[in-house]
């Protein structure tokens, strides 16, 4: 993989910042509140350079600096953000499963059903609509490399396009996928830190 990702700028920096301010409210009112569940540590540099290694890519500064800085997954909105290396997991998969499999895994399987489909020549042709469009829709995007990072409940995710410089995000809502109203992960990060953000 060779991805250009955008440097951290001075507002990334502010950004991050409130992230782990909010953070540390919030672990604060869990803990007065008897509620059990913390953010992980913060990834350490080895963690950061093994996982990069194993997608043969540098992680984008943003992602890389939160994992750093504020934790290694179980913060933000809804169930928090999968983790690198921790035991915070989105659909069961680890963070290097997501980035080498997922949009790929999806779009086989929608690929297989639709060839079953067409070989039976019965069933319904809803769903064999349905699956066409999806993956017609998921190949329109360009979408290869994903990050699953947010998992919402209800079998609906945030994901981060890995491959892009500017980190657009998307909500995957089972095997459907669209673009979200806050269209980069730096506009979804400030819309957490504010109150702005709203579930998909």
């Amino acid at each position: 993989m060779n991805y250009v990702f955008q440097p951290l700028t001075a507002e990334d920096q502010e950004l991050i910042y409130q992230i782990k301010s909010k953070v540390l409210l919030n672990s604060i009112q869990a803990t007065l509140d008897n509620c059990h569940q913390q953010p992980a540590s913060p990834a350490s540099l080895a963690d950061i350079h093994r996982v990069e290694t194993q997608i043969g890519s540098p992680l984008p500064p943003l992602i890389r600096e939160i994992f750093l800085q504020v934790g290694d997954g179980g913060f933000g909105p809804a169930h928090g953000i999968t983790g690198l290396t921790s035991s915070y997991l989105t659909e069961d998969r680890s963070f290097v499963d997501h980035v080498l499999h997922t949009a790929q895994d999806i779009k086989a399987h929608l690929s297989e059903s639709i060839a079953m489909s067409e070989r039976a020549g019965a069933g319904d042709a809803r769903l064999l609509e349905q699956d066409k469009r999806h993956l017609q829709h998921w190949n329109a995007l360009g979408l290869e490399t994903l990050i699953w990072y947010c998992n919402w409940g209800c079998n609906i995710v945030t994901v981060v396009d890995f491959g892009k410089p500017e980190l657009p995000i998307f909500c995957a809502d089972g095997l459907d996928i669209r673009a979200e109203n806050l269209r980069t992960l730096r506009e979804w990060w400030w819309g957490w830190v504010d109150g702005s953000l709203i579930q998909p």
